[in-house]
């Protein structure tokens, strides 16, 4: 082969080697822009902002991306200048406020920690051994429930604890999942077990009746909250698109909320008086929805329409103020994060009026039941 010919395929392969580039670099910039401007986004909002809502008696805490891992952050009584409260080098998730507005429990770490508002300290409950479970919770006496889920661990096992560390008390010798529901009395409560049937005990075990089995896969029933007035179960039957109220003492099942055939319901849960629902529905053709069940009605509160699809409601759990006049939520916005492709942000509505506010960049509210 002469050298003109070498010269000439050279010339070739280079411009079409640029020609791949230049289109690959037009493709990246393509998929880029769809993640960096995803639409509708809230304004970038600083850690401290006024809030009109969560003025005077309303507080929150909440878990937020921070130095690229989750920290737990809490407002003041009067709802501004929220304060970072774990700072761990794990990841720190799922505060939980007590029922007298004095702690706030979460996890890191597979340990459960307790701040104290009060005092400005934190206490490790779970320090003596083993590796604990997250989603720590309170009792309404205020006692902490969590579960050590390992097999290895020698504490395995559902258990509740004083929010000093003291009176550790083994409730279960099996692990109780999600499905964990006190009554007032801090004494009887419903169970999930690890084979997915509901049962009906008590901290000292001195019975155990069986409930409801849940199932798993396509025949799981989500429980989405319980009524001990009533003696309730919130549930969505895996037969109904719906909800329904099952009654735990007559075994028997009220389905009262029949969705739209084009509806799925994501989650939802009751008002402190249990009154009202707050329901996430999404609609393939309309959107997503925030709304209000109350007397056998139903009015929408908010609508995501589905023409902002790089928006959503987050996971974050929805939940009444102590007064009800509230409901705090997350929405999602996929973008460029600090170390996440999404940004999740509070929001609080006025149930009445339907006047939504912005809180801040966050998941996971929880209220301050006695501020």
């Amino acid at each position: 082969m002469n050298m003109n010919k070498i010269k000439y395929i050279g010339k070739i392969v280079r411009m079409i080697s640029i020609i791949l580039i230049a289109f690959s670099l037009v493709l990246f910039n393509s998929c880029k822009d769809k993640i960096v401007n995803p639409g509708p986004k809230p304004e970038p909002i600083p850690d401290s902002i006024p809030n009109p809502v969560l003025k005077g008696n309303y507080a929150l805490c909440y878990t937020k991306s921070y130095n690229d891992h989750w920290e737990i952050f809490a407002t003041n009584f009067k709802g501004t200048d929220p304060q970072n409260i774990s700072n761990h080098p794990y990841d720190d998730e799922y505060p939980q406020w007590s029922p007298d507005g004095r702690y706030i429990v979460y996890s890191t770490g597979y340990n459960i920690y307790v701040y104290d508002t009060k005092n400005k300290t934190e206490t490790n409950v779970t320090s003596d051994g083993g590796s604990a479970s997250q989603n720590p919770f309170w009792t309404p006496n205020g006692k902490i429930c969590f579960n050590y889920p390992y097999a290895y661990s020698k504490f395995r096992g559902t258990w509740i604890i004083n929010p000093d560390g003291s009176n550790k008390q083994n409730i279960l010798d099996s692990i109780a999942t999600d499905e964990i529901y006190f009554y007032p009395d801090s004494f009887t409560f419903l169970y999930e077990d690890e084979v997915h049937k509901l049962h009906k005990t008590n901290i000292e075990h001195t019975f155990d009746d069986f409930i409801l089995d849940i199932g798993y896969g396509d025949n799981y029933i989500p429980i989405f909250g319980f009524n001990p007035n009533t003696n309730e179960l919130l549930i969505e039957p895996n037969d109904v698109n719906g909800l329904a109220l099952f009654n735990i003492n007559s075994k028997t099942m009220d389905i009262f909320y029949n969705a739209d055939a084009n509806y799925s319901i994501q989650r939802c849960c009751y008002s402190s008086d249990f009154s009202k629902i707050a329901i996430i529905e999404f609609n393939s053709t309309n959107g997503r929805y925030l709304s209000i069940l109350e007397n056998g009605s139903k009015y929408n509160l908010i609508r995501i329409p589905i023409t902002t699809p790089m928006v959503s409601f987050g996971w974050s759990p929805i939940q009444f103020s102590p007064d009800d006049k509230y409901i705090a939520y997350s929405k999602q916005y996929w973008q460029n994060g600090d170390w996440v492709s999404w940004k999740e942000y509070l929001y609080i509505i006025d149930v009445n009026s339907g006047v939504e506010t912005i809180v801040v960049e966050g998941l996971n509210p929880s209220w301050n039941p006695k501020p």
